[in-house]
């Protein structure tokens, strides 16, 4: 036998090589024949592998307590107990040693017990030399995949937790909708955003959280983007809100990307963010640009762009518009006299008395000071100018209350038609 295990030493000269070195690998040998102890070495070396050696079940416990090996190489029968209980040994604290039973036992129920407790393999003696290298090489390339496994589901969980962590508490509402449109997943974001439970949602259509206006719209967009599976979808939506505080919802961007789905169809990866207050500040902006901020009457800007438009139409339908410059009198006395702060109370009072006696598609506006504007698109008769000139001064005639009493106010008019007294909104005006 031991002519077989030990063939001369010659066969075990490793020749220079470049190749890089062969990982580590740590191999335990417990037997209590010392001869099988100092064969092994010899027979199962290649580079990179290191032995110790064990002759008791206590020695093989103290080496492992000191530490870790990649193969145990582990006679069932030892001096003070069966090699069993290192295996109860391993498990109980969870390590993750490759373990090869050797064994000269004949019944089946040894190497039963042994596979059950975690044995990698079993070796039943005699055996030969090629037999038992096959195994201690499948025992640790085995333990090279499942260290390269449990390395790569380390990695993929912890990654998982970092997207999830990043996903969850984006600012922004992240969900995913599957082929039919319905949500498969809806980041925490949309309790604070819109009021709605996570749950709920689910398997819900997207739709239902749009705003009945903008469902068509988004409906097509949708659509086209999961039929193109390449391009991106930006778009604006209004989405309902929950909270009971906005009946209009809020405004959000959408980006939308084509995802395929565990069925194989097209499903779509969203990212909302609110933009409610962005787009509250540009209508500001927008409405300061074109009003008048005391009386929130057009200003001379949108009230120019509006006549514009007017002559234009006009123009193609042969029609005919009144301009009407509106001049309140003595004005400055009422500034002078009670202050700007009356003054402009009564210009708001003013401006609310003229836009009651204009029609709906009239245009009023304040040019500035105390200099009002007027256009009546759709004239057909020029008294019709006349008698609304008529009416405003009419509706002038009634005392407006300041707090430091009534105040009757006068007004002068004058009207320009279009197109007997000119054909540009200048013209007009003038």
């Amino acid at each position: 036998l031991l002519s077989v295990l030990m063939p001369s030493d010659r066969h075990f000269l490793a020749p220079r090589s470049t190749e890089p070195l062969a990982p580590r690998r740590s191999i335990l040998i417990v037997d209590d024949d010392p001869a099988l102890r100092r064969t092994f070495p010899h027979v199962l070396a290649q580079p990179g592998r290191s032995f110790d050696e064990a002759a008791s079940i206590g020695e093989a416990i103290a080496r492992l307590e000191q530490q870790h090996y990649d193969l145990v190489l582990l006679d069932y029968r030892l001096p003070d107990a069966s090699g069993l209980a290192v295996l109860d040994w391993l498990v109980e604290r969870r390590r993750d040693e490759a373990v090869i039973i050797i064994s000269g036992e004949d019944a089946i129920d040894a190497a039963i017990s042994a596979l059950r407790r975690g044995a990698d393999n079993y070796v039943r003696k005699p055996y030969h030399v090629a037999q038992l290298q096959r195994a201690v090489d499948g025992a640790l390339h085995k333990g090279v995949l499942e260290k390269t496994n449990r390395a790569m589901s380390l990695r993929l969980k912890a990654s998982e937790r970092l997207h999830r962590y990043l996903v969850e508490s984006s600012p922004d509402l992240i969900f995913t909708l599957d082929a039919e449109g319905r949500f498969s997943y809806i980041s925490p974001r949309i309790s604070s955003l819109l009021g709605f439970e996570r749950k709920a949602l689910l398997r819900h259509p997207f739709t239902t959280l749009i705003m009945p206006e903008d469902i068509d719209r988004a409906c097509s967009l949708l659509a086209q983007s999961s039929a193109s599976l390449t391009e991106n979808l930006n778009i604006e939506l209004r989405l309902r809100s929950n909270h009971g505080i906005d009946n209009d919802g809020i405004t959000v961007a959408l980006t939308a990307s084509p995802m395929p789905t565990h069925s194989g169809g097209a499903g779509l990866y969203g990212v909302a963010r609110d933009i409610s207050e962005r787009k509250r500040a540009e209508e500001i902006i927008s409405f300061q640009a074109f009003h008048d901020q005391l009386t929130l009457l057009p200003n001379r800007v949108l009230f120019k762009d509006r006549l514009e438009l007017a002559i234009t139409q006009a123009q193609r339908r042969n029609g005919t518009l009144a301009v009407m410059f509106i001049d309140i009198d003595r004005f400055k006395l009422v500034n002078d006299t009670f202050g700007h702060a009356e003054g402009d109370a009564l210009l708001r009072a003013i401006a609310s008395r003229l836009s009651s006696t204009l029609r709906r598609g009239d245009t009023l506006a304040r040019l500035g000071g105390d200099e009002f504007t007027v256009l009546l698109p759709d004239i057909k008769l020029t008294q019709d100018a006349e008698l609304i000139g008529t009416k405003i001064l009419a509706a002038l005639e009634t005392p407006i209350a300041l707090s430091h009493g009534d105040y009757r106010v006068t007004a002068s008019i004058g009207i320009a038609l279009f197109p007997r007294d000119g054909s540009t909104a200048e013209e007009l005006t003038r």
